[in-house]
């Protein structure tokens, strides 16, 4: 059975009363009228909900601007990942970026697909380097790109993106995960445009970005060549009557999270300075997130840390670049911020445990 390799730090945080900034969760609640619209479809907990969840991908196409048609379900992305992606990438190779989201690697190892790496370099601020990309031989069948990436924060157009594995690997399919784009500067998407190439697929998430991580929703814009075979493939019932209803009321609350994404990227500013007054150098853009680099092991700091009581995320799976020399640190909620920093500060004192 597939076994995710990150999030782990969050469930042990869970049992012991941790603060979780491991996991990259929205660092705000959902909108009220999602809360609301969840707890008043458990009135038909009973029921099987919607087979096709028709009404969640039509107000999606809605919303988005795209074909309703264009648009398959998943229970999160993860489960879109390991369900869609081994049939695309094929034997490979896949190119994923280093460092990137660490389930990409586990799934593509899982099903022996070869892997090519592109290495993001820290001194140049983890920007990807399009022109510096060797060619792999064979090559590639599936470029993968999260964007903004996670964990650096950074972000790429989407039209340069798209042209870059067009001009460099014509053969090639484009897979680009989207979680964090609403977080990220306009012109970064390709959602709205996906379905009419033959080449690009975008992965989107309900779950950080909408405050919905628990309900598990997500879906899969899938060019107009592959749309059909890939909605032939969602299970049934995949997404639950509340989760449904949730999703559906978020995506009609765009002022909302507007605001929030708005008041995240202040309070990610400031949350960053607190950081340099403690002595750390805080790296990332555009994501709720920080990398920071462990001098003495991320490792061991990050254990430092879980005995004080705040867990982190430690590089494990993300590539080769990050070794055990960073740290990511998810922005916590703005109930936890003072007693996270006040942990990292007391940590960081001389003589400390």
């Amino acid at each position: 059975m597939a076994r995710a390799i990150h999030g782990l730090g969050s469930a042990h945080a869970a049992r012991s009363g941790a603060i979780c900034c491991d996991v990259l969760d929205a660092p705000f609640d959902p909108c009220p009228a999602a809360v609301e619209a969840f707890h008043a479809a458990n009135d038909s907990l009973r029921s099987s909900p919607d087979v096709h969840a028709e009404t969640l991908t039509s107000e999606i196409g809605r919303q988005r601007g795209i074909e309703q048609f264009a648009v398959s379900l998943g229970a999160g992305s993860s489960e879109i990942i390991h369900r869609v992606l081994p049939a695309l990438a094929g034997r490979g190779p896949v190119i994923i970026l280093d460092p990137t989201y660490s389930e990409y690697a586990a799934v593509l190892a899982l099903h022996d697909v070869s892997v090519v790496l592109i290495p993001l370099k820290p001194e140049l601020g983890f920007e990807l380097e399009l022109d510096e990309a060797a060619d792999p031989d064979p090559l590639p069948t599936l470029v993968i790109v999260v964007n903004p990436n996670n964990p650096t924060g950074v972000s790429i157009s989407g039209r340069k993106l798209q042209d870059w594995v067009r001009n460099r690997w014509p053969n090639a399919l484009l897979w680009v995960d989207e979680a964090y784009v609403d977080y990220a500067p306009h012109g970064t998407s390709l959602e709205t445009i996906a379905a009419a190439y033959t080449d690009t697929f975008v992965l989107k998430s309900l779950s950080k970005a909408y405050a919905l991580s628990g309900i598990r929703a997500a879906y899969l814009v899938s060019p107009c060549a592959f749309a059909e075979s890939i909605r032939d493939r969602v299970p049934p019932w995949i997404i639950g009557t509340a989760a449904q209803a949730a999703a559906i009321a978020a995506l009609q609350e765009g002022d909302y999270y507007s605001l929030m994404w708005k008041v995240t990227a202040a309070r990610k500013e400031t949350f960053a300075d607190r950081l340099r007054t403690i002595g750390l150098v805080p790296h990332g853009r555009t994501i709720p997130a920080f990398l920071i680099p462990a001098p003495d092991g991320a490792a061991k700091w990050a254990d430092r840390l879980a005995s004080r009581g705040l867990v982190v995320r430690v590089p494990h799976g993300m590539g080769n670049v990050l070794g055990d020399s960073w740290i990511r640190i998810a922005l916590p909620l703005p109930v936890a911020e003072g007693e996270v920093l006040r942990i990292i500060q007391e940590d960081q004192l001389p003589n400390s445990i």
